[in-house]
């Protein structure tokens, strides 16, 4: 609630200017899955409350990459070329440019939280080619290996 208020207060102010909006999940959903956890398989929780969240980086790398393959058909050099683009993301880290905000972009992206206490549900993955996945020599995409079940938990869908 603070954070709000600090916010509506710059807006009066013309220092800055917020956009917000609502998403409506489709399906289940993880974010975080393979981080640093006891399973490999954790969700991002907020270390604070514990609600899982989508951070504000999570959101900027989709949207980017979204941008990307969307507007410059993959080309991320050709974004880069774009001057609108470079506003909104920021550009490579380079050796001759010591521009820090360039390089941050102009547009903050912050945390996503849920609207509604969130249900979980249990969901599972099958690495079918494990060994091949591993790097070893020889080994082929076959479905002849014995498949490794994870189960994990996710966030189901907004009903």
């Amino acid at each position: 609630q603070e954070q709000e208020n600090a916010i509506k207060l710059m807006e009066k102010m013309n220092l800055i200017e917020v956009k917000s909006f609502r998403c409506i999940q489709e399906w289940h959903m993880v974010v975080g899955i393979g981080g640093n956890t006891v399973s490999d398989v954790g969700m991002t929780l907020h270390y604070t409350n514990g609600v899982p969240y989508i951070p504000g980086q999570g959101i900027k790398g989709w949207l980017r990459h979204s941008v990307i393959q969307e507007i410059f058909n993959g080309n991320e050099e050709e974004a880069y070329k774009n001057a609108e683009f470079v506003a909104i993301f920021g550009t490579k880290q380079n050796e001759e440019s010591k521009d820090n905000d360039m390089y941050a972009g102009n547009i903050i992206f912050y945390d996503a939280y849920p609207t509604t206490v969130p249900t979980l549900v249990k969901d599972i993955m099958t690495n079918h080619n494990k060994e091949y996945y591993k790097g070893n020599k020889g080994s082929k995409l076959t479905d002849s290996e014995q498949p490794n079940p994870v189960t994990f938990f996710c966030i189901k869908e907004t009903e």
